[in-house]
């Protein structure tokens, strides 16, 4: 199962917000062709930094204002629970449980409905 987790002071609103976002920028690299292999994703997520990679490596494409450290809109405990989130779904799901073949990034999608669930105390 998926360790809950850590108690911080994080506003479950400003998480949910930045989790639809996440959510909306991965459909938009989806749509413009882009893809990530399920090694690097899984290696992303261990290290707590899959939505900072994007945000780095995408930073012309994705538009991010609740993750982006640099955004009046950013909270530092929204960041470290979705990244640290990413990691914890990360190790329990692969891409075969949704029926994925190649694109990582379409996995991500899945894992933030998870995330959402949890944030909103439905895990």
């Amino acid at each position: 199962g998926v360790r809950p987790h850590r108690e911080s002071h994080m506003n479950n609103k400003h998480a949910t917000s930045a989790v639809h976002e996440i959510i909306r920028e991965i459909c938009r690299l989806v749509d413009s062709g882009h893809s990530m292999t399920r090694d690097q994703f899984h290696e992303l997520s261990e290290q707590e930094r899959f939505i900072a990679f994007l945000a780095e490596k995408y930073s012309s494409t994705i538009k991010l204002y609740y993750l982006a450290d640099s955004s009046p809109l950013f909270e530092k405990d929204t960041s470290s629970f979705i990244e640290n989130a990413f990691g914890r779904h990360a190790n329990t799901v692969v891409m075969e449980d949704f029926g994925l073949k190649s694109n990582a990034l379409l996995l991500a999608i899945n894992i933030c409905l998870a995330i959402l669930r949890e944030i909103n105390g439905e895990v």
